[in-house]
């Protein structure tokens, strides 16, 4: 019997390194196989794109490096649910040892397909690593959290990322030099896909919230939760096992605790505080300028007169600084790092208001 282990994989990336020699054979090989199929094999960002194995959830990546090193590396990302068969699109890799056994089994069978050098899978070097959860809300819910994640959380040392058309109303992300954070409407993408079936519940939507850990996101991550990443087999397991600690902090790199309330309802949590008197009346005050603006910068609010400190009281009272618009029938919903790692207590306060937006 498999034991479950942690946390949910929708993507991983796995470099392999190549001779020159080896480059130019993938080169000729990956154009012999693309031979007459469309959209197959191509450049793309400075290197090749052979997707030969898309179907199988595998796309392979060929680069030259450039410099006095002269040599090449091949990146092999990896949708692992699909690469094992599952081929619902919101299908979700959860590493059990079966699971696990099975993935190096599929893996190993890739590798010998290629033109080279034999090679272990223990050869490769994991790259990148998508942790995933999905949230069954209602459309509401859900395009509410993308309203509120866009307006209030902007960051100089991360990149913010944009499309430029309507899928910026149904997306957030930004990156750094370790991560990148992505919360988005699943079904959204799934419909421009095509990819919805008869069988999908037409009421039933998904916030799907994504942290990929890039190489130097893994490092350090290996480094502060003492993980042995030498070798990426056993290292997976091993992360996954702190999947939820790793997933919520690097959330919380970027993401406020906090709770999303409406102006009213952290008023009133504010009013029946342990706070003194004036701190609550100064409180509200500053929480009802903050939202009148149309994004909220908390950085450039720490920058200003007590900012820091209300935003210290916000936090000490779960509150989020970005809150609900009365237009919206929401008067709660509980921030994104507690719904990857939920405190009860802080959950049954939140399902204490009277219009509670649940998990169902």
């Amino acid at each position: 019997m498999s034991r479950k282990i942690h946390t949910k994989i929708h993507t991983m990336e796995l470099r392999l390194m190549l001779s020159l020699k080896e480059y130019h054979i993938c080169e000729d090989f990956f154009y012999r196989k693309a031979k007459g199929l469309r959209k197959c094999c191509y450049p793309w960002g400075g290197g090749l794109c052979f997707r030969y194995w898309s179907l199988s959830g595998v796309n392979l990546y060929l680069h030259e490096m450039s410099g006095s090193y002269m040599g090449a590396y091949l990146d092999i990302r990896v949708n692992p649910s699909k690469l094992l068969g599952r081929k619902e699109p919101q299908a979700l890799y959860e590493i059990t040892e079966e699971n696990h056994r099975l993935l190096m089994d599929a893996l190993e069978k890739i590798l010998k397909k290629l033109p080279i050098e034999e090679r272990t899978i223990q050869s490769l070097i994991l790259n990148r690593l998508d942790l995933c959860e999905d949230f069954p809300f209602s459309w509401t819910e859900v395009c509410l959290y993308i309203q509120l994640l866009n307006k209030g959380v902007h960051h100089t040392k991360w990149k913010e990322h944009s499309f430029g058309d309507e899928r910026d109303n149904h997306s957030f992300r930004r990156e750094c030099k370790r991560y990148q954070i992505t919360v988005y409407d699943k079904v959204y993408q799934m419909q421009k896909k095509g990819l919805i079936t008869e069988e999908w519940e037409e009421e039933k939507y998904l916030l799907r919230v994504e942290a990929a850990l890039k190489t130097e996101g893994l490092r350090h991550l290996a480094q502060k939760y003492n993980l042995d990443d030498r070798d990426w087999t056993v290292f997976l397991p091993e992360i996954s096992k702190e999947g939820e600690k790793i997933f919520r902090y690097v959330l919380l790199k970027l993401l406020p605790e906090g709770h999303y309330y409406s102006l009213s309802k952290a008023r009133e949590i504010i009013s029946e505080s342990n706070f003194y008197q004036n701190k609550k009346k100064n409180l509200i005050e500053f929480l009802t300028v903050i939202n009148q603006k149309r994004t909220i910068n908390l950085q450039e609010i720490r920058s200003i007169k007590n900012g820091k400190k209300r935003l210290r009281q916000l936090a000490e009272l779960q509150i989020n600084p970005v809150t609900i618009v009365t237009r919206e029938q929401c008067v709660a919903l509980q921030s994104i790092p507690s719904l990857i790692s939920p405190s009860p207590v802080l959950a049954d306060e939140i399902r204490g208001t009277s219009m509670y937006c649940s998990i169902e």
